[in-house]
């Protein structure tokens, strides 16, 4: 359990690691690379091409496994025993459409795995690394991902319907995924290792449904949520500079005491009902 607790808290200050070095980076970005109304549709490779994808420790490389071997666990699986995959290396392999329900993945290494269409309903991937994945219309229902890395990422499409996201998702593809209920912001009554919540600079929401979501406190500075649903969504002491709310619903959603500058309301649905704005 010592061994095992350890491991968590390296991992943890390898994360903030490399937090620093992609957002001191990105400090140097010009505006023109911010999604703004008028930004084009590009290329999700194209888009995080300058995301570099983290060496992978040898204590992880240690633990690969093939995608064969992952199928066999997961076969031997069952709901009073879901698979354990703690802290494997399933880099780069392709789990599309499989079915990874409840399953422990976390502190694994998944970094441009394919996970396309898989089902990671209720799994646990706390502390995993995913960046540049591929996730597009996977079912992540009710899963846990705290302090995730998920730059880059894709996953348009994907549902994520009451899921746990203190993830980071930077430069994340995020359209048309369904965040209902999901809880994203800080939990100020348990947070051991400080305020932990969702960050998502430059992210793309578009045409996502986070209607009632949790976005408290968390970062979403230079986001883009083009027609997304925010209809009673709490967005309180969120960061939202430079966010992008063109033709958003924003009926009944909670904006106390967020940081907005350089905003884009223009044709948003229920601004004179949202909370907190000016009107």
């Amino acid at each position: 359990m010592k061994k095992t607790s350890l491991s968590i808290l390296f991992l943890f200050l390898l994360v903030q690691i490399l937090n620093f070095k992609v957002y001191g980076d990105m400090h140097d970005m010009p505006m023109h690379d911010m999604p703004m109304d008028d930004m084009p549709m590009v290329d999700q490779k194209t888009y995080t091409k300058q995301i570099s994808v983290p060496d992978t420790p040898q204590k992880v490389k240690d633990a690969t496994l093939s995608k064969e071997e992952v199928l066999q666990i997961l076969k031997n699986s069952s709901n009073k025993k879901p698979a354990y995959l703690w802290r494997k290396n399933l880099n780069d392999l392709d789990f599309s459409n499989v079915d990874f329900k409840g399953a422990n993945l976390s502190a694994s290494w998944m970094n441009n795995a394919n996970l396309s269409g898989a089902d990671l309903s209720g799994a646990n991937l706390d502390i995993a690394f995913m960046y540049k994945a591929n996730l597009k219309g996977a079912k992540l229902d009710k899963a846990s991902m705290f302090s995730t890395q998920m730059l880059g990422a894709d996953l348009s499409m994907a549902s994520l319907e009451g899921a746990t996201i203190a993830a980071d998702l930077y430069k994340a593809n995020l359209r048309g995924a369904n965040f209902k209920n999901a809880k994203m912001g800080a939990d100020t009554k348990n947070q051991s290792m400080g305020i932990m919540a969702l960050k998502a600079k430059k992210a793309f929401f578009d045409n996502a449904d986070l209607s009632g979501a949790d976005l408290s406190r968390t970062d979403l500075e230079y986001a883009s949520f083009k027609n997304a649903n925010l209809s009673n969504a709490n967005l309180e002491f969120a960061k939202l500079t430079g966010a992008n709310f063109v033709g958003a619903n924003l009926t009944n959603a909670n904006f106390t005491n967020a940081e907005l500058g350089a905003n884009h309301f223009c044709g948003s649905i229920g601004f004179d009902k949202a909370i907190g704005l000016k009107k």
